[in-house]
């Protein structure tokens, strides 16, 4: 984990419990997500001011106005290169499916179905993601198709298998010295393994975790359960999609030599 996230607590009038439980403002909802997501970071950039003007001797007064229209020109070049440079590469990556490890409890089955439909959300939302609507078909004419990639500025296609690799909720007393108040921890850990398409390549594999933490008073409702499992889903799928993308913008690495005989 290199990352925490602490979400301030909500009412409980936001918890998801059906319309017939009375509203009680006073109580708190606190809910956690502790993800292995990258730091983030602040660029800072310093500002110039420029000196009081002068008059370069050596430079006559005519020729200011067009050393200043070609260096200011100039400005405008650099500054749009690097924020081309900057631009965040697209992909096109499909879902083939969400399996669960052996051997994890037989909860993690609740699991499957939220983190396959907030995948499919991520990777149709996602501001890097590309649809392939009117490519060639891979298959059949695969050097076609990494041309329309190339003409339509996508950096690449990939299929990807996402995998559950660990799950555990737990009901635990907040202070029984205090009152009879639980709390429902939900923890989660996936990984994801993509392939080039329409190549079968190994592209790129990384992980994602999250862990939610929900106070839910004396007992566990339903509701409660479903709305935690969902949020470390969001949490996980997210942490792992920028792992994702993260592995995708590093070079290749470089070819292996062979020995020489």
């Amino acid at each position: 984990m290199v990352g925490a996230v602490d979400f301030l607590s909500v009412p409980r009038i936001s918890s998801p419990h059906n319309a017939q439980t009375p509203a009680v403002p006073t109580n708190r909802i606190a809910i956690t997500i502790t993800t292995s997501g990258q730091r983030r970071r602040t660029m800072r950039s310093g500002v110039y001011h420029a000196g009081s003007a002068r008059h370069d001797g050596g430079v006559r007064p005519s020729l200011l106005p067009v050393l200043a229209l070609s260096l200011g020109l100039a400005a405008v070049c650099v500054l749009g290169g690097a924020a081309d440079a900057a631009k965040p590469k697209r992909y096109h990556i499909d879902l083939i499916e969400v399996t669960a490890s052996a051997g994890l409890p037989p909860e993690s089955a609740d699991v499957i179905p939220l983190a396959t439909a907030e995948w499919k959300k991520t990777l149709d939302t996602h501001p890097q993601m590309a649809t392939l609507d009117g490519a060639p078909d891979g298959k059949a004419n695969a050097k076609a198709f990494k041309k329309w990639l190339t003409k339509k500025k996508i950096a690449g296609a990939y299929r990807m298998n996402v995998e559950i690799t660990s799950y555990e909720e737990t009901l635990e007393d907040k202070d029984p010295s205090v009152n009879q108040d639980k709390r429902f921890i939900v923890r989660l850990e996936l990984r994801t393994f993509g392939e080039t398409f329409p190549e079968r390549i190994m592209g790129f594999a990384a992980e994602g975790s999250a862990t939610i933490k929900l106070d839910v008073g004396k007992k566990l409702r339903p509701a409660d359960r479903t709305f935690a499992i969902k949020s470390a889903v969001e949490g996980a799928v997210a942490d792992a999609m920028t792992a994702s993308l993260t592995k995708l913008s590093l070079p290749p690495p470089p070819p292996v030599k062979k020995p020489k005989k």
